[in-house]
């Protein structure tokens, strides 16, 4: 009789890490226009995707948010690779992100360096 109890419970349990998956999966995807919403929630749903699995079987749901996931972190990466492309190839872009590098820098760390009494 424990073996049913325990057999139930185990199914809930991944049941539910099957659906935390897909809802990640969902949130990793529809956070494509930011950067780190496809890389946490994604591979979580990855890594719930795969704990769900029960008996050496992955339910629909784990699939998909398993899919969704890895899909949204390598679209995001494809995008941030061609954008870098883009930016590195026009000498215009690339000094205009040189320069706006530098600007952050200097306000960030000149800051800084003044209070600890070092020099810039």
């Amino acid at each position: 009789m424990n073996e049913g109890v325990e057999n139930t419970i185990s199914r809930a349990g991944a049941n539910g890490l099957a659906t935390a998956a897909l809802i990640l999966g969902v949130v990793a995807a529809l956070g494509f226009a930011f950067v780190f919403p496809p890389f946490i929630c994604g591979a979580t749903a990855i890594t719930l995707g795969l704990l769900s699995r029960m008996d050496g079987v992955i339910s629909l749901r784990a699939k998909i948010g398993i899919c969704m996931g890895a899909l949204s972190m390598i679209l995001l990466l494809v995008v941030i690779i061609y954008g870098m492309h883009i930016i590195m190839s026009n000498p215009a872009l690339m000094q205009d992100f040189t320069d706006n590098f530098n600007d952050v820098y200097n306000e960030v760390y000149k800051e800084l360096l003044q209070q600890e009494g070092g020099f810039v």
